[in-house]
């Protein structure tokens, strides 16, 4: 009986966007951060950049408050890191929303000549 392997999966590219409360220590908010990028490495994803947005208002109110301390994680992974990165986020009780996308992937294309 042979066994064969499979080719890895390509790597997806994901962005998170994270909303904190507004109540949230800046020291408490990056070590935090810091633990959720230490999530997705741990996991098998490759992070690209965490951008901080600050303190932000918010379009309503969520969980009676009226702002909101955002960052947006961009990084890549395969399988299931989304699921276990969002089940990280999901049992983070300072936290108001997260919301994971895929983003689009962008097609290189050589550009057409001119018609003579």
């Amino acid at each position: 009986m042979s066994t064969t392997t499979r080719p890895a999966p390509p790597a997806v590219q994901y962005e998170t966007l994270v909303i904190a409360e507004p109540t949230f220590e800046k020291e408490h908010l990056d070590q935090f951060m810091e633990k959720y990028e230490q999530q997705i490495t741990r996991y098998g994803g490759k992070l690209h950049r965490t951008t901080e947005w600050g303190k932000r208002r918010l379009a309503y109110e969520i969980k009676k408050h009226a702002d909101g301390y955002y960052f947006l994680v961009e990084f890549e992974g395969t399988g299931d890191l989304v699921k276990k990165s969002d089940n990280y986020l999901n049992l983070q009780t300072n936290l108001l929303r997260h919301l994971t996308v895929k983003k689009p992937t962008t097609r290189k294309t050589t550009p057409t000549p001119p018609a003579p």
